[in-house]
């Protein structure tokens, strides 16, 4: 009796260790799967302000691509100027304002240096920025942007853009968009810009990007 009675005691603490074990366990796996699960958080909060920048890039690329050809070539400076502050208000206007930050309000608000030289000419922004918010982790990435033009087509950053109809094959004639030399745009941000800008207008289709030829 006396031994029955003291190994009750001792089966009572076996028990508890093992549940210890079993609870501690279960911690360490619920706040390794927490930690992972903000590890991924924070990586695609990461990966998304670097594709704001370049997305920025991109729809920069499209803007002044699209005041070139609004702008007087007799009075080109001036003309281009006004047709770039117009198209940033009409951006800013849209909504569309995702990855892009502060770049609508200061192409809208003049906030911008434009320096010609030799025939070309050198739009330049300070103090971008394109900020993102994944499951409460908020990144902000600021960032300056250069763009080379003259009074036919942007130098830097160009893709060609072309959409070949799913059904009948039949190439859909949108035009170039110019957008792959001297730039970071990677292909994922000009898909997006294909699809921001055509996606109402071609229907179904396959999206052709390729880099132009310098």
């Amino acid at each position: 009796m006396l031994n029955r009675r003291g190994h009750i005691p001792s089966a009572f603490l076996l028990v508890g260790a093992i549940v210890l074990v079993i609870l501690t366990l279960f911690s360490f796996a619920t706040f390794e799967n927490k930690v992972l699960g903000l590890s991924n958080e924070l990586t695609e909060t990461m990966e998304g302000v670097i594709f704001g920048e370049g997305f920025s890039e991109a729809k920069l690329n499209w803007i002044v691509d699209n005041a070139i050809k609004r702008s007087d070539k007799n009075d080109f400076l001036r003309s281009f100027n006004e047709s770039l502050i117009r198209l940033g208000n009409e951006e800013r206007d849209s909504g569309s304002v995702e990855y892009v930050g502060n770049m609508y309000g200061k192409i809208a608000n003049g906030d911008f240096i434009l320096i010609e030289e030799e025939g070309r000419y050198n739009l330049e922004f300070n103090e971008l920025f394109t900020k993102v918010n994944n499951g409460g982790n908020e990144i902000k990435r600021s960032f300056d942007l250069k763009i080379v033009f003259d009074k036919q087509k942007v130098f830097s950053g160009r893709w060609i853009f072309s959409c070949v109809d799913a059904g009948t094959s039949k190439k859909v004639d949108l035009g170039v968009e110019y957008f792959g030399c001297d730039t970071q745009i990677a292909r994922k941000e000009a898909e997006k810009l294909f699809n921001e800008i055509y996606s109402g207008s071609v229907g179904s289709c396959t999206v052709k990007i390729k880099p132009s030829e310098c």
